[in-house]
């Protein structure tokens, strides 16, 4: 049978008072976990925000090359900013079963990406054959912000590859 418990007061609970008193514990537990998960991934774009704000010198907005220089300082200044971030919080995010992070965390990505094109199609320096169906301005945008988070990863902000290969590539 069901085991009853002392309430309040010396009172004995019944069964469905503790089943529903165990229920708004778990609920609330939830309710608590979903905000702070929330909370969490609004502060990892928040400082991903932080980190790629609109640069002062917005020559660096046309030029290919000043970007990925730019890009490079900013993901030291996080690294300096921000110890830890990028390894315990950003890319954990994107393993982790939190679909408001990963959300969050994809368009704050998403909006670098984004960014990176318009620099890419803006700049007159890029060849006119640099970029077909086949290699498109998004792919190759990927691999520059590929190459900048191995960066991080690596603890090595150096852009001098990622410039050698964006020569190579696009002039």
């Amino acid at each position: 049978g069901c085991s009853r418990q002392e309430g309040r007061a010396g009172r004995v609970a019944s069964p469905l008072a503790v089943l529903r008193a165990k229920q708004y514990k778990c609920e609330s537990l939830e309710i608590l976990e979903a905000f702070f998960l929330t909370l969490a991934g609004a502060t990892v774009a928040s400082i991903w925000g932080d980190i790629f704000h609109h640069p002062d010198d917005e020559t660096v907005l046309d030029d290919t090359l000043a970007c990925v220089r730019w890009m490079y300082r900013q993901m030291e200044y996080g690294c300096q900013k921000y110890p830890g971030f990028f390894t315990h919080h950003s890319l954990s995010f994107m393993q982790q079963d939190t679909a408001d992070g990963k959300r969050r965390m994809h368009h704050a990505w998403q909006h670098i990406l984004d960014q990176l094109c318009v620099v890419l199609k803006r700049d007159p320096r890029v060849r006119p054959d640099a970029f077909t169906d086949q290699f498109s301005a998004e792919q190759f945008a990927e691999v520059l912000f590929s190459l900048v988070l191995s960066a991080v990863i690596r603890q090595d902000f150096d852009p001098s590859a990622a410039l050698e290969i964006t020569r190579r590539t696009l002039y």
